[in-house]
Formats: C-alpha cells, structure tokens, sequence
C-alpha cells in the first residue's frame, strides 16, 4: 500500500495491494519471455505507478516482441490487446503489417485495440483498415473504428466514408441506443 487516505488525503493517490490468499485461477503466461509477460501482464497497466514499471522493461525489448504477439491468432486475446497498446504508447503505434493481422483477427477484442491504436497513431493508411471495421459484425470494434475516425476526421478524404458512416450506424444496436427524436 502506497500513501494514505483519510478525510484530509488532499486527493492522494493510493495504490492498495491485496494482502489475502493468491488467487486460484492460474494465469495462461502470454509468451515463454518472462520479461514480455511482465509487460503485457502488469496489474493495472494504463496507471502511472505500473507503467513505471512496465514501460522501461517494454522500451528493453523494443517494438518487435509485441509485434509477433499482437499478429500472432494463437496468443490469447486479452495479450494480443495488451501488446498493441504497448506498441501504441511507447513505439508509435502499429506498423501495417500488425495492423492489417489485427483488423482482420477472429477476436473482436484486438479487432476493437487495432481501431483504438489507429485512432492514436494512424500511420500512413488508417482508412484501408478503419473502414472495414465500421460494418463489423460486433459492436465493440464498430465503436472503436467510429472514435477513431471521429478523432482525426481532418485525415480522411475518402469518398466512400459517408456511405461507411450511415451503414454503420443503421447497426440495430446503434438504433436501439439512440435517443429517441425530439417532439
């Protein structure tokens, strides 16, 4: 346990640490890599006091080990998604060929990651992998690829986006959360 709370914490920062049992369910280790695993697999990684220490070990390895495991189908999701916002935060993002096996990969999870990546880091053609994703089946990767596009609009001149837009938005869930019209 990190800091301490109270009535007049002043808007600390805590960091708690369970100090009971481990727990029961063992952990599928994404790769044979202990180092990699520490990355993709730090507890909570997007905080500060674990990107501390996650990120200077990712930096160590470099952009390669986390572009075999986001491209690799085999590993479990749940890394696959880990690894592209490691490539996202610290390397600039996807390169195309990640990018392409991503967008196209059987979990909608890294599906959902690789639009997010792209929204952060577009590259040289976010578009080609962007737009696909706006007719997803699933509607987590739909959303991401619309956040996406929504945050860097200004890069896509491409003729085809509004007709994508309105297609992917006549989604039944996308109608079904809509506000209804004003009377």
């Amino acid at each position: 346990r990190r800091g301490t709370g109270g009535r007049r914490s002043r808007g600390q920062v805590l960091r708690i640490d369970y100090a009971g049992p481990p727990s029961l369910e063992a952990v599928e280790p994404a790769s044979l890599d202990p180092e990699l695993n520490e990355v993709l697999q730090a507890p909570q990684p997007l905080e500060a006091w674990s990107r501390a220490e996650w990120a200077p070990v990712a930096r160590r390895l470099g952009p390669g080990p986390f572009q075999r495991i986001a491209s690799d189908e085999w590993v479990d999701p749940r890394w696959r998604a880990r690894a592209i916002e490691a490539l996202t935060e610290l390397f600039g993002g996807l390169p195309q060929s990640a990018a392409d096996m991503a967008a196209r990969a059987a979990s909608p999870l890294v599906r959902a990651r690789a639009a997010w990546s792209l929204g952060q880091a577009p590259g040289p053609t976010p578009a080609l992998f962007l737009l696909p994703l706006l007719e997803d089946p699933h509607p987590l990767p739909r959303r991401c690829a619309l956040e996406a596009l929504a945050s860097q609009v200004d890069l896509y001149d491409n003729a085809e986006l509004p007709a994508r837009l309105v297609s992917s938005l006549g989604f039944p869930e996308v109608r079904r959360h809509a506000r209804p019209p004003i009377q």
